[in-house]
């Protein structure tokens, strides 16, 4: 039992909670001079000094974790971890009859079973106000191997992989999942996989908010495996196998055996399974895309192939995309078209269709709340903490939210804190679902914060009527919003619903088509002509809009995404990209009534008649900037916008 002190680091508790998630190697602390004064007898197997439990104290012989030890402030080598039999029973404790036995033979009992042996176990933290107790929950016991070595083990992680996808997702520097491990302490030297021991790693890196997620970031050339099967001899000795998660390697024998590793292991060669067809082989974007298409067509629905793109790439860019149209053109079918030709499905819990109700007023009304009656927290029926917590503990893996008529309600509130993380940087998107310093019974299953890692794609539906919400410029600042034009209905039946074959994309293939280029530097003198021009326009109707740098970002890192190597049905310009940026990012913004937006929108005096009188219209149209775009999309919706302001006086 120790003084615990929160004020020095708030994140103490939490951190010490998620050391239970891991498992320790250790033996009884034997011949001390001193033990602690919880036990009757001044031994390292002792009754308790006030209740009726068996206490024994154990010495760790691995790594610890980092929380622990910053606890202890002393040496791996002096720490105790105490056993209480109680916490036993039902694991190592089977004997019904155990606790009629007396005192002394209880002793017996645990010298029998724990003198001599290696103890594997769980630190069990347990918290009473300011002091803490590290007691452990004992998984197995095993023959001591360390006999004629130092009793110091290398934890061992396993991995479930599959073995070439194993390899591969080393290579990739792709993110492996390590169960048990003490991942707060100590890089992985060794993995295990199968029949192979994996080795020579560089750097790692941890994910940002999964903590049993890691991958190889440097060195990658340099990993190597061995058979374990060839040195069965050796490693009978010195390797302590508990459970399927982890093992535990002595050191002094890791010493001597590296260089027959070293000189016996072979360099990781990136292999095809073998188990694909020809169609399922690793992908490019041009072919997602005709997949893409082929799916929609499936779904009786028909677009141009140049608004799929524009679909795509905004989906690689941007956290939020609002798919925006008249009802009935199939927004949601087309976003679950997307979800199914990337494999994510809702059976598998990677894909989440969530109807808005006019009733989410606040974040806790989608995600949950801590209940402090019952000390757990409860997530809302919508499933979207599942999802969140799930994408957590499956980085390798994609998942997709679709928020169906999202604007039913006033998104800036029911939305809040997630659209305050989506603009971070992958790493510092944490959502707090409750306080770190709160006791919750169930955190195992949902932890105090979650990560919204990139292998999240969010997508909204909304319809423009008298019935939906007003997007704010806050929201609209910082979704793409996207409106797909249905074709025609001749063209439906042309293309009927044909077959198509089968052929899902993976988040690896997905992420490989991710681009980083962007910045300022990826346009033209001219283009940036444009958007001073352009801001200064509408900075004059209204100070609190025009091109902002968000804006201007995110289309360069738009501009940086567009697809190479398609044909001309599915090339998209520079120029058509940014005509798209100004009336998926911009226009959207510009709203208001006749005398305040009139003469920046212009108006048409006659149906069917020219766009006159308008600002930006003729902006567009003069020499210079017809030199970046011929800015089709953006007239058109000038055009709408100014039928709008003359039928109804305002536009939104």
């Amino acid at each position: 039992m120790n003084q615990l002190s929160y004020e020095i680091n708030p994140q103490l508790k939490s951190e010490l909670m998620k050391c239970q998630n891991i498992v320790m190697l250790g033996q009884i602390a034997a011949n001390r001079p001193l033990y602690p004064r919880s036990g009757l007898w001044n031994e390292p197997i002792t009754p308790m000094r006030q209740g009726n439990n068996i206490l024994f104290y154990v010495e760790a012989c691995c790594s610890e974790p980092d929380p622990i030890l910053s606890l202890k402030g002393r040496e791996i080598r002096e720490s105790f971890y105490i056993g209480q039999d109680g916490d036993q029973y039902g694991g190592i404790i089977k004997e019904q009859t155990y606790y009629l036995k007396t005192e002394d033979d209880k002793v017996a009992y645990w010298e029998n079973a724990l003198v001599g042996k290696l103890i594997v176990f769980r630190p069990k933290v347990k918290i009473n106000g300011d002091r803490y107790y590290l007691n452990i929950q004992i998984q197995s016991i095993e023959d001591n191997v360390a006999d004629g070595f130092s009793p110091r083990f290398l934890s061992i992680p396993h991995s479930v992989s599959d073995g070439d996808a194993f390899n591969n997702r080393l290579l990739e520097g792709g993110f492996v999942i390590l169960k048990d491990y003490p991942h707060l302490n100590q890089d992985p030297a060794y993995i295990i996989n199968g029949d192979y021991l994996y080795f020579g790693f560089g750097a790692w890196q941890k994910h940002p908010t999964q903590h049993n997620a890691w991958r190889a970031s440097d060195g990658l050339s340099d990993i190597k495996r061995v058979k374990l099967s060839q040195f069965l001899a050796e490693l009978e000795s010195c390797l302590v196998d508990t459970t399927a998660a982890i093992s535990f390697f002595n050191e002094e024998a890791e010493e001597m055996l590296r260089p027959r590793f070293e000189e016996m292991g072979e360099k990781l060669i990136k292999r095809d399974t073998g188990r694909l067809s020809v169609l399922e082989k690793p992908g490019t974007e041009f072919e997602f895309l005709k997949h893409f298409k082929a799916c929609t067509v499936m779904e009786s629905l028909v677009y141009n192939e140049k608004d799929l793109l524009n679909f795509h790439i905004s989906m690689k860019t941007n956290a939020l995309i609002v798919l925006a149209g008249m009802s009935g053109t199939g927004k949601t079918r087309l976003a679950k078209s997307y979800a199914k030709t990337l494999g994510i499905t809702e059976p598998d819990g990677r894909l989440l269709f969530m109807p808005i109700s006019p009733s989410y007023l606040e974040p806790s009304d989608v995600l949950g709340y801590l209940n402090h009656t019952t000390g757990r927290y409860m997530p809302s029926e919508t499933g979207l903490v599942d999802l969140l917590v799930r994408a957590t503990r499956h980085p390798e893996e994609l998942h997709m939210v679709i928020f169906d008529e999202m604007n039913l309600s006033q998104v800036e509130h029911w939305f809040a804190p997630l659209l305050s993380l989506l603009e971070l940087k992958t790493e510092e998107r944490i959502l707090n679902l409750y306080s770190s310093q709160t006791p919750c019974a169930n955190q195992e299953s949902y932890p105090s914060q979650v990560g919204i890692g990139d292998n999240i794609l969010f997508v909204g539906t909304v319809n423009l009527d008298e019935t939906t919400k007003e997007f704010s410029d806050r929201l609209l600042d910082r979704v793409n919003m996207v409106t797909i034009q249905k074709g025609s209905f001749l063209e439906m039946k042309r293309l009927g619903r044909k077959l198509y074959p089968a052929r899902t994309f993976s988040f690896r293939e997905f992420d490989s088509w991710r681009s980083t280029r962007g910045g300022i530097e990826i346009f033209e003198d001219a283009e940036l002509a444009f958007f001073d021009s352009l801001h200064s326009l509408i900075n004059q109707y209204d100070s609190q809009k025009g091109v902002s740098y968000r804006f201007l970002n995110r289309l360069a890192q738009y501009i940086g995404n567009i697809p190479e190597g398609m044909d001309d049905m599915h090339r998209l310009t520079k120029g058509e990209a940014i005509d798209l940026g100004i009336k998926q990012g911009l226009l959207t913004k510009i709203k208001g009534n006749r005398q305040h937006v009139g003469a920046l929108i212009g108006e048409i005096p006659q149906p069917g008649g020219q766009l006159e009188s308008s600002g930006l219209f003729d902006l567009l149209k003069d020499k210079e900037s017809a030199q970046v775009s011929d800015f089709i999309h953006t007239q058109k919706e000038l055009y709408r916008k100014a039928q709008e302001l003359g039928i109804y006086g305002y536009t939104g």
